[in-house]
């Protein structure tokens, strides 16, 4: 018995350790419908928009939005995530996931958002100056995001009244 109890033991050690193996180290291409957004629970539907991290546990989390995910980070202080596994959509090529660290924001009106925060992704200064040329807006930084998406439910929120 006891032989039999060690032996299930190490089967589900080894299935553990080859399912972390086969576990993407990347961002994982998403089918549109088929996740739900962590912070709003919205089906992703608008793939030039959607986002992920990945905790240090492992755990994957999807976003339809830099805002909600920008809000869930907030929201979870208490989740230790790995930040080097923060990952957003470049806009410009929305099959091209970026580096949350390094990609350049803007935030433009006629860049409609999913939860309208009007944020988008790129990766290099030339498709920021080509989307504010095009879209109008402005550039923010990462650390700016916050702020903005603060600035934006106030805004929201004082026209709902």
């Amino acid at each position: 018995m006891k032989r039999a109890v060690s032996m299930k033991t190490a089967a589900v050690v080894l299935f553990l350790i080859a399912m972390a193996a086969c576990s993407p180290d990347g961002p994982v291409a998403v089918e549109p419908g088929k996740e739900r957004c962590a912070q709003c629970r919205m089906d992703l539907v608008d793939m030039r928009f959607d986002s992920q991290l990945v905790t240090t546990k492992g755990r994957r989390y999807y976003f339809d939005s830099i805002e909600c995910m920008v809000g869930w980070m907030d929201s979870h202080s208490d989740v230790a995530v790995n930040p080097d596994r923060i990952y957003v959509k470049n806009v410009a090529a929305p099959d091209q996931f970026l580096d949350f660290n390094k990609a350049r924001f803007v935030q433009s009106e006629r860049l409609a958002s999913p939860m309208g925060a009007f944020l988008a992704a790129y990766a290099t200064d030339d498709e920021v100056k080509q989307s504010i040329a095009e879209y109008g807006g402005r550039e923010l930084k990462a650390d700016e995001l916050h702020k903005a998406i603060e600035n934006r439910e106030r805004e929201h929120s004082s026209h709902e009244h």
